[in-house]
């Protein structure tokens, strides 16, 4: 059996989220783990984009011909999952751009789904998933617990670093990004459909059953504010006409 091919891979990922990931990979590849991951203060943010990816290539990833991202719930809102991916994609003077691979994380809305929701992914390996013929190709974390074939996905995506060109012409990040308007106090996107969906479903029984037999039921005709007035002056017509004729 031909020995598997090992490739110096470096692990992008959400630190506060999914350190538990990270560690496991270390755990199956770690003599292939470039660790030096971006960290506050690392990199001068006035630089221009071009100089920021270059300056991550060479001095944080340069060992590593594979950048593997772990996709977890919150993954797509962190600046410097960005920004690694950018300088993994970019070809500096010293170094040729990575290939790249996504694993979604069992956190993750859309984990174990064959359609994975962009918006719910780093926007810039979104930008390289679709088509024919992606740069990126996504994987599902072994639910079996077995990461061996983790080392298959690396060798395919290092394969495939010489493929088509990425697209990274999305503007950097500065920062990270407000998970508030996808993911409210831990409710999934998945959950939040599901909610609207209840309102929506609880305003249409509102209207069905309670507002609209209200608004059909009969009412008594509206009072006509002059009715009373005519009537009083009626009455005292025939008044007057009985006196009339009584006194001819």
């Amino acid at each position: 059996m031909p020995r598997q091919p090992r490739h110096k891979v470096f692990v992008s990922y959400h630190h506060e989220n999914d350190q538990e990931y990270k560690d496991l990979l270390v755990e199956e590849m770690a003599a292939d783990i470039v660790d030096r991951s971006v960290e506050d203060g690392d990199i001068d943010e006035r630089l221009r984009t071009e100089a920021i990816w270059e300056k991550i290539r060479d001095e944080h990833i340069a060992e590593a011909t594979v950048l593997l991202v772990l996709i977890g719930r919150h993954t797509w809102s962190r600046k410097f999952v960005d920004w690694e991916i950018g300088s993994a994609l970019n070809k500096s003077r010293n170094n040729s751009r990575c290939g790249v691979l996504g694993i979604v994380l069992p956190d993750h809305p859309d984990y174990g789904r064959r359609q994975l929701d962009p918006n719910l992914l780093p926007q810039r390996l979104a930008a390289n998933i679709g088509g024919e013929d992606p740069y990126v190709r996504a994987y599902h974390w072994p639910g079996d617990g077995s990461l061996s074939v983790i080392r298959d996905w690396v060798d395919v995506a290092f394969q495939r670093r010489d493929g088509p060109p990425p697209n990274n012409f999305l503007k950097r990040f500065k920062y990270n990004r407000d998970t508030s308007a996808r993911d409210s106090e831990g409710m999934t996107v998945a959950d939040g459909i599901l909610l609207a969906g209840a309102v929506v479903a609880g305003v249409w029984a509102l209207e069905r059953f309670v507002l609209r037999p209200m608004r059909s039921r009969p009412r008594g005709r509206a009072q006509d504010p002059g009715l009373h007035h005519r009537q009083l002056s009626r009455h005292r017509r025939l008044q007057h006409r009985r006196l009339d004729h009584g006194s001819n």
